[in-house]
């Protein structure tokens, strides 16, 4: 749950295969979005997982500010939601 999309789309392209983007279409999803507990963690584990997983070291240090500043505004967001978060 979350972010399957992304990651399914990187390994495809680490595999040689090529992402296209059509403007037009349309998806339709059967789930209202809600932003529960259980959600923002899975979201955030596999967000973390994803960069681990497909960046390298080097990649990673480049791009600490910025990573480092989402992780700040992550935190504020799960403070302000609460103790379960």
């Amino acid at each position: 749950m979350g972010n399957d999309d992304v990651i399914v789309s990187w390994l495809l392209r680490l595999m040689g295969y090529e992402i296209y983007c059509l403007p037009k279409s349309v998806v339709y999803h059967k789930y209202k979005l809600r932003m529960s507990p259980d959600k923002f963690h899975s979201l955030e584990k596999n967000r973390q997982a994803l960069l681990l997983y497909s960046l390298k070291p080097s990649t990673l240090a480049i791009y600490f500010p910025i990573i480092a500043a989402v992780e700040v505004l992550i935190i504020g967001y799960a403070l302000l939601r609460g103790k379960a978060y």
